[in-house]
């Protein structure tokens, strides 16, 4: 009896403390900041946690109680079975607690700390396009707004030509000569700021020989520039034969460049699938048309809010083969551009004072892709130049990288 009473004690200790155990109150007692940021670490206290609470019921309950022994000669046969199973059920069980959990924590944090977008970003912006996806609308015009806990951060109007690129004013003076192609996703395009406050609107302001074309897209990575120029003469849009193109490329686009499950999974089903094919990169479609099964699992698994909680992803890190797609990509739009305005200048553009925004660039040196070679001494740092929680640069941002950007291509680049 005193035996049994022990091993009670034991289970209840085990079930107590696998449950007190958790990721948060095992960071705020060990981690520096509080936290177990590590997905992997956060894996294993669950996977602990499970294993603890069978133990736990396994002891509270005993081998020898009425609810185990009706099942007694099953577990007598198939021992290992029953253990496995327990164990499956276990890790379930505290699976859909966490979910459960995790989700009261997300309507907790929208209520105490609600942050919405109005109007246009991005699905008033864009329609779908059987070649390229997706394009902006042509002669479109939308108010956009983003607000934290009732705080406008931004409140801007977009607005695109018969051609879908963004409208670019430029000061009336000088004659422009020269056409300043502008390639690449949100950031070019100018999400958060108003026209005039773009990247492309602000290089040309000071280079007064440069007609500015803006053809960025939000969400899209080099393929679809690609896709753009290998589908559209821009020598029947660009009336200017000399100039330059500029393609702003930030590391996150690798990611869409593969089709990563946290992209695909969520809004991503429309970005375009390139592959190799030999020494050859082919369009497979989108990602969605592509591998159909696959992005239905991605939509599947980027739901569960236990395996965002522990960052879980696929591919779990980007390699050095995701950086080599991205910077073949950006060779052959280097190609392709060049292919259409022979003798001109293309440029990458590494964003500055964003995480990892230099790493592709031993992969483009090595397929003598050019990099933009500006200053980033003194510019805003990624918390300072950014918008709160949507990471997008501010209007300050644009206009310091705008100016090293003119002085980088009067440097650089010979009209």
């Amino acid at each position: 009896m005193k035996s049994f009473r022990t091993k009670r004690f034991v289970g209840a200790a085990f079930i107590v403390a696998s449950v007190t155990c958790n990721v948060w109150i095992l960071g705020w007692l060990l981690a520096a900041d509080h936290q177990i940021s590590a997905g992997w670490l956060r894996l294993l206290v669950f996977a602990v946690q499970a294993v603890g609470i069978t133990l736990g019921l396994l002891l509270l309950f005993g081998w020898d109680s009425a609810l185990l022994q009706m099942t007694g000669r099953f577990m007598r046969r198939f021992p290992r079975t029953c253990v496995v199973g327990i164990c499956i059920v276990s890790l379930a069980g505290v699976w859909m607690a966490m979910e459960v959990y995790l989700y009261g924590m997300e309507v907790m944090a929208i209520r105490s700390h609600p942050r919405r977008y109005e109007g246009g970003y991005p699905g008033d912006m864009v329609v779908p396009d059987p070649i390229l996806g997706i394009r902006s609308k042509a002669n479109h015009c939308t108010d956009s707004r983003y607000i934290i806990e009732e705080k406008v951060i931004f409140d801007v109007t977009y607005c695109c030509d018969a051609l879908g690129r963004r409208a670019t004013p430029v000061p009336a003076e000088g004659e422009r000569t020269t056409h300043g192609l502008f390639l690449g996703d949100s950031i070019t395009f100018g999400l958060g700021v108003n026209a005039e406050e773009t990247l492309p609107a602000q290089i040309a302001a000071r280079l007064p020989q440069v007609q500015p074309y803006n053809y960025g897209v939000p969400g899209r990575e080099p393929g679809y520039a690609l896709a753009l120029l290998r589908n559209r003469d821009l020598r029947e849009e660009v009336h200017e034969e000399k100039g330059f193109a500029l393609y702003t490329f930030m590391d996150y686009q690798v990611d869409r460049s593969i089709g990563a499950m946290h992209i695909v999974g969520s809004w991503g089903g429309n970005l375009l699938c390139h592959e190799f094919e030999g020494d050859q990169i082919v369009c497979r479609g989108t990602f969605a048309s592509a591998y159909p099964w696959r992005y239905k699992l991605y939509q599947l698994l980027n739901k569960d809010r236990v395996l965002k909680f522990t960052g879980f992803r696929i591919p779990w890190k980007r390699r050095d083969q995701h950086y080599r797609l991205s910077a073949a990509l950006l060779q052959a739009l280097q190609k392709e551009y060049l292919h259409q305005f022979p003798g001109n200048a293309f440029f990458v553009l590494l964003y500055p004072s964003m995480p990892n925004s230099q790493a592709i660039r031993p992969f483009l040196d090595e397929l003598d892709v050019p990099c933009l070679q500006i200053n980033e001494e003194g510019l805003p740092s990624w918390e300072e130049g950014f918008y709160p929680e949507d990471y997008h640069p501010n209007a300050t941002m644009q206009a310091l990288v705008a100016a090293r950007c003119a002085t980088a291509l009067q440097q650089q680049w010979t009209p």
